[in-house]
């Protein structure tokens, strides 16, 4: 009763944890999982997992973008955006977690 987005639960210190893969919120592909890495953000009720293709890396900071420069960016990501950074050619953006994952749980409830 969920649509693609949400990929499964996991139970994480015993609470049920939604399961995200974002990647298809930036319309690309997603990638063959080599080895499965999954990235809990937030704690008890708040916590979401998402899937991770790569290990976190540290990311130098090349030019500081306000939230009304982002552009090319899904509009999802947008409406939380309170700024970001170029570095290497892509966008890094200031998410605000917490009104992202909400409507991101919303949206998982949309069954087509």
């Amino acid at each position: 009763g969920v649509t693609s987005l949400c990929k499964g639960l996991v139970n994480h210190r015993s609470n049920v944890v939604p399961v995200y893969d974002i990647t298809e919120l930036a319309g690309a592909k997603p990638q063959h999982w080599e080895r499965k890495r999954l990235l809990i953000l937030d704690t008890k009720e708040k916590a979401v997992g998402i899937l991770l293709y790569d290990l976190p890396a540290q990311i130098g900071v090349d030019d500081p973008l306000q939230a009304n420069e982002i552009i090319d960016v899904p509009e999802i990501f947008h409406r939380h955006a309170s700024g970001g950074y170029w570095s290497n050619g892509t966008i890094w953006l200031n998410l605000n977690r917490e009104s992202f994952f909400t409507e991101l749980n919303t949206l998982c409830l949309r069954v087509a």
